[in-house]
C-alpha cells in the first residue's frame, strides 16, 4: 500500500482513475480521448474493473493511449467507492481525477482545476459543470432531476457537494479521510466524500471552464430504477447492500416512490413545466413495475 509519506511527484501530478463496472467500450472510449486531449500532463491511467460479468477487453485503448494506462480488475463487485480506493492506492499522484466512463472533459478541465487546487489552500475538491448531449424529454427530466442543481451555470464559487461524474482531490486529503466511503457502493459515495471533507474545514469548489458532456443514453428504464435508487432502495435482492440504500420491502417501496413522483409531477405541473408530466407517470408506471418485478425475485430466491 502506498503511503503518501513516501510521494515524491510534483505538485501537479495527476493520475486518473475510471472505475469501471460492464460498462461500453465507446463509452470508456469518450474518457480515455477526453483525457488523451487534456492541456495539462496526464501520468496515468487507471482502469479499475469492478468485477464486471461480462471482462472488457482493454486491449484497444491501452495500444492507442497515449497516456499509459494500467488496467486493475477486481475479482467481484465491491462498488464503486471500492474501484476508485483501489486505483488510489496504485498512484504516486499528488492529485487524483476521478472520472466515470461516457465523461468527455473538455481540454482545460485538468489545468483549470489542478491550478485552481493549487492556489486555494482550502480547497478540498474541485469539479466542474456536467452537460449531457443527449436532447429530448428524458435528458430535461434527469436535468431537473438527476443532477446537482448547484453546477447549472458555468461559474467558479463553492457548493455543497459535487457530483461525482468527475472530481479532482489532494491524495494527501483523500488518504487523511481513508478514501471514498466503501459502505456506499452504489449511490450517494460523491455527497458522503464532499460531506467528510467539509468536516476537515475545507471546501468544494465548482470551477469555471471545467465542462464534462455526459454521453450516457437515459430511457424511461434507465431514470425509472435511478429515481428508486434516489429514494434509497436497492432492487437487486442478492446485493449485500450499502450505507445508503434499503433492501426492497414491497409496500414501503411503493408507497415512498409513488409519494416522491406525485411530488415531482406537482412541481412541474406548478412550475408548468407540462411537457414533463408524461415523463414523470411513464417513470411512475415503470418504476412500479420494477419493484413488482424486484419482490417477486426476493420472494423466489426464498423459495430456492
Amino acid at each position: 500500500m502506498c503511503c503518501w509519506k513516501e510521494i515524491s511527484a510534483s505538485i501537479q501530478s495527476v493520475d486518473a482513475i475510471i472505475p469501471v463496472y460492464n460498462e461500453k467500450l465507446n463509452l470508456i472510449l469518450v474518457t480515455v480521448k477526453s483525457l488523451n486531449s487534456q492541456t495539462h500532463k496526464i501520468n496515468r491511467i487507471f482502469l479499475v474493473d469492478d468485477g464486471s460479468s461480462w471482462p472488457t477487453d482493454f486491449a484497444y485503448i491501452v495500444a492507442t493511449s497515449r497516456i499509459p494506462v494500467q488496467v486493475l480488475r477486481l475479482s467481484c463487485n465491491l462498488g464503486i467507492s471500492a474501484a476508485r480506493n483501489y486505483g488510489m492506492r496504485q498512484s504516486d499522484a499528488n492529485l487524483l481525477l476521478f472520472v466515470n466512463s461516457g465523461i468527455e472533459l473538455c481540454p482545460e478541465w485538468t489545468e483549470k482545476t489542478a491550478s485552481f487546487l493549487a492556489a486555494h489552500a482550502d480547497a478540498g475538491l474541485a469539479s466542474g459543470q456536467v452537460s449531457t448531449i443527449q436532447t429530448g424529454l428524458c435528458a430535461t427530466w434527469r436535468k431537473w432531476f438527476l443532477e446537482n442543481r448547484e453546477t447549472w451555470t458555468d461559474q467558479t464559487r463553492e457548493i455543497p457537494w459535487a457530483l461525482g461524474h468527475a472530481v479532482i482531490i489532494a491524495a494527501r486529503n483523500l488518504w487523511q479521510l481513508g478514501g471514498w466511503n466503501e459502505q456506499m457502493r452504489r449511490a450517494a459515495e460523491d455527497f458522503d466524500l464532499s460531506q467528510r471533507l467539509r468536516a476537515r474545514g475545507l471546501k468544494i469548489y465548482q470551477v469555471r471552464g471545467a465542462i464534462g458532456f455526459c454521453h450516457d443514453n437515459y430511457t424511461i428504464p434507465i431514470l425509472a430504477a435511478k429515481a428508486i435508487r434516489n429514494c434509497g432502495w436497492s432492487l437487486d435482492h442478492s446485493y449485500p447492500g450499502d450505507a445508503s440504500l434499503r433492501r426492497l420491502e414491497f409496500f414501503a417501496t411503493v408507497r415512498n416512490f409513488v409519494v416522491v413522483c406525485l411530488i415531482r409531477l406537482r412541481e412541474n405541473v406548478k412550475k408548468l413545466r407540462l411537457a414533463l408530466v408524461p415523463i414523470d407517470l411513464c417513470i411512475m408506471v415503470y418504476g412500479l413495475y420494477l419493484i413488482v418485478q424486484g419482490n417477486f425475485r426476493k420472494l423466489s430466491s426464498r423459495g430456492k
